[in-house]
């Protein structure tokens, strides 16, 4: 891709909107270098943002074309066809249409592909004069509804159904919602193509495959205008086009569903975990969660009641300014919290648990959580705070939830999930080999599970005295004492040491930083094999792990590990994992933006001449702001903290003063756009990483104790600002 041309009609039109398409085309066609379709939607993307654009990724793109073309279609429409893109693939094919209800698109899709004909009009609308097609595809807006308040997408797909000439194929990009909704116009829908037509294929698409104009869950759907097939093929795409394509004319790959089992829902995910849970349970003992523990839905709060102060604090809810919330007085006294119980979320991107603790403070939860209460046995309590019980149960979350813009479980779901009754044949490991080798972590977990499984059997079972023989060999064993307990014990002191001497910010966590490398580098000599779990578990909310540096990963991993083996105890100090976690965002912003800038986005650059104006402004005292960035550019000096690079990528804001009056920042902001989509560089986006380092990262070089309620909010805010930040990052390939 020539980014320097793209760059060059990038400048000469800046500032043109949607309804100035053609001019921007103008200037693309008369320049000397000749532009291929990708670097014109480049040049589109970098004047107003992906966001305005509607263009099916080229991935996807092939695949459809791909299975549309083993039909052999003679004739094809495209009933929202966007820029067009998929209708390229399709190309050796003479009866190409695309239709589309916007017209600067269509006049995009018309210039990258002239030889289509494109037509811009409402597809609902359009008469089509009772021609039919071979083929008809869509990648269909998302979550938009006509004006009489019908779901687009499904009208659009009744319309596109009516197109197909018999025996012919529909393509249809969807939100997943479609395939799991429970409304009656989906569940009709659903059923009239299970009864009418042949659903062929339920191809799962990636979370993020449309980023970033939408974050919703995608599949596609190919139905065939004639007689069913015994079973619907329901791949899972992961760049695998022509894979696909052979399994699916051999009848092989992993995941065939019978079309009698299809039922209400087309989702691939929800019948997956199904044939999973059932596979994972074959010949155990299972209770339902029901049935082993009360499940109480928490009570609506209203906003009105909300006070900064009160009897109860309000699980998991603060105010606008991050201070806790409380109400002097509750609905359902069942949804005050007692001792020992477990607090799940019914949203299921919230994968905590919380056990409320004896001496916490007096804590009401509200709707959108469960609370699990089991005071007759420590079973259920022991097993879902196992990784084995946690990811189990996250599992059918995950499988049986329902909704794309926000997945969640309803009760009666959450109430028949199963819980494995562990045999003690999985307590066979525990031999004298195990036992020696094993960690001071390893043998509290061991111990807690054989309580667990005491509290279930009966009295007098061979399996109750069995398990208590095994939990008395574990207490009987000598105390390990575990290197990364000894170390961090003596990291906790020395950051305390650093964080009261009088010394400024920057300069204690400096000195915070070379203690966590200290320690960190003879921790992770004895802790390999855990950090490849962490590894794995970052892996699982971190859907771009290969874009991070390699510090940052580092840094990100030790994190999760310091977070793990710190000394517990109410006056922890969790400073150095709050710390850790920062570095990570620190060195990516860093590393993608702010060195980037001085290696490549200041190549061939005047710097004297670029930094000329806001060096003056500082000299006569108008506007000091842009100086330091000035500063450290002349001198090319690349190494920047959080608070330096967040300041500065405040400045170039869209609409600020201070960037109207500053080469420097113009330049850079069009540098960080070449990079970055413009999300990076909106008020939301900034504050976050403002409020991460005023109120984590620089607070951790404070003299007083970081709890650690303080560092799960700072995970969770720097884990979601990760996401976002390489979500945006336009070089991902």
């Amino acid at each position: 891709m020539n980014r320097q041309e793209i760059k060059k009609v990038v400048d000469r039109t800046w500032g043109l909107g949607k309804s100035d398409t053609e001019s921007i085309l103008r200037e693309i066609n008369l320049n000397s270098y000749k532009f291929d379709k990708n670097e014109i939607l480049e040049i589109f993307n970098s004047i107003y943002g992906k966001r305005g654009l509607t263009t099916t990724p080229n991935n996807l793109s092939e695949l459809i074309a791909l299975i549309g073309k083993s039909n052999n279609p003679k004739s094809v429409i495209d009933i929202c066809c966007g820029t067009g893109n998929i209708l390229n693939y399709l190309n050796g094919i003479e009866n190409l249409k695309g239709i589309d209800i916007n017209y600067d698109i269509i006049q995009l899709a018309k210039n990258i592909n002239p030889n289509i004909e494109f037509i811009a009009t409402d597809t609902l609308l359009y008469n089509f004069e009772d021609n039919k097609y071979d083929l008809v595809i869509g990648s269909l807006p998302f979550g938009a509804r006509t004006f009489d308040n019908k779901p687009l997408g499904i009208e659009l797909m009744k319309k596109g159904l009516s197109l197909l000439a018999n025996n012919g194929t529909a393509i249809f990009i969807v939100n997943e919602g479609v395939l799991m909704g429970q409304s009656l116009s989906e569940k009709l829908f659903r059923d009239k193509i299970i009864t009418e037509y042949a659903l062929d294929m339920v191809v799962s698409l990636p979370i993020g495959a449309f980023y970033p104009y939408t974050s919703v869950k995608t599949s596609i759907l190919v139905i065939r205008n004639g007689k069913p097939n015994r079973d619907v093929y329901m791949p899972l795409f992961d760049d695998n086009s022509n894979e696909i394509i052979a399994n699916f004319k051999n009848h092989e790959g992993s995941f065939y569903l019978p079309v009698s089992m299809i039922g209400e829902r087309f989702d691939r995910n929800y019948h997956l975990q199904i044939s999973i849970i059932q596979e994972k349970l074959k010949g155990r003992e299972v209770k339902r969660l029901s049935e082993m523990a009360q499940i109480i839905k928490g009570q609506p709060i209203s906003k009105n009641n909300l006070k900064n102060s009160g009897k109860y604090l309000v699980y998991n809810r603060k105010d606008k300014n991050g201070r806790k919330c409380y109400v002097d007085e509750i609905q359902e006294e069942r949804t005050a919290l007692k001792p020992n119980d477990l607090v799940i979320s019914l949203l299921t991107a919230d994968k905590n648990i919380y056990i409320h603790d004896a001496n916490s403070v007096e804590t009401v939860v509200t709707e959108n959580f469960v609370i699990i209460r089991s005071s007759e046995n420590d079973y259920i309590n022991t097993y879902l705070q196992s990784e084995e019980g946690k990811e189990f149960l996250w599992q059918q979350a995950d499988g049986f939830a329902s909704g794309t813009v926000m997945s969640r479980i309803n009760l009666s779901t959450l109430s028949d999930f199963l819980i494995p009754i562990l045999p003690l044949s999985e307590l066979n490991f525990v031999s004298k080999e195990w036992l020696r080798e094993a960690s001071s972590e390893n043998m509290l977990q061991l111990e807690k599970k054989l309580k667990g499984l005491i509290s279930i059997y009966e009295i007098g079972s061979s399996h109750l005295t069995l398990t208590k023989e095994i939990l008395a060999k574990v207490i009987r064993i000598e105390e390990k004492i575990d290197t990364a307990i000894t170390l961090l014990e003596k990291l906790t002191f020395d950051v305390t040491t650093i964080k009261n001497n009088k010394r400024d910010e920057e300069e204690k966590i400096s000195r915070i930083y070379f203690e966590i490398d200290q320690k960190l580098n003879q921790l992770t000599k004895e802790k390999e094999k855990e950090l490849l779990y962490y590894q794995s578990e970052i892996k699982k909310w971190l859907d771009n792990w290969e874009l991070l540096h390699s510090s940052s990963s580092i840094f990100i991993t030790s994190a999760e590990l310091i977070y793990d083996f710190l000394p517990k105890g109410e006056d922890t100090d969790y400073s150095p994992f709050i710390i850790q976690y920062c570095r990570s965002l620190e060195n990516e912003i860093l590393k993608k933006l702010f060195e980037a800038y001085h290696s490549v986005g200041l190549i061939d650059t005047n710097k004297s001449e670029l930094v000329k104006v806001d060096l003056e402004k500082e000299k006569n005292g108008s506007d000091k702001r842009t100086a330091r960035f000035a500063k450290k550019v002349l001198k090319d000096d690349s190494q920047y903290e959080l608070g330096t690079m967040s300041f500065i990528m405040g400045l170039i804001e869209d609409g600020g003063n201070t960037l109207s009056k500053s080469p420097l920042l113009q330049n850079f902001r069009s540098f960080t756009l070449t990079y970055f989509e413009d999300k990076v560089l909106q008020k939301d986006f900034l504050d976050n990483i403002k409020n991460i380092t005023e109120n984590y990262r620089n607070k951790s070089a404070h003299p007083y104790i970081l709890t650690l309620e303080t560092a799960k909010e700072c995970q969770k805010l720097i884990r979601h600002i990760l996401i976002e930040f390489l979500h945006h990052y336009k070089l991902k390939i």
